[in-house]
């Protein structure tokens, strides 16, 4: 699962399919992939830049 912010609206994406990742890792203007620690089951917790 690959997680990325969309930045226009702030939003916080998920897809497990490769073609969507791929796409949206390639539009950097659009979406920025983050980095996120899951812990058991549950929302994963992104983890801030600095």
């Amino acid at each position: 699962m690959r997680y990325f912010e969309d930045l226009q609206t702030g939003r916080m994406l998920s897809t497990e399919n490769a073609a969507s990742a791929e796409l949206m890792a390639e539009n950097d203007k659009r979406y920025k992939e983050v980095k996120v620690k899951t812990k058991g089951k549950g929302t994963p917790k992104v983890e801030q830049e600095e």
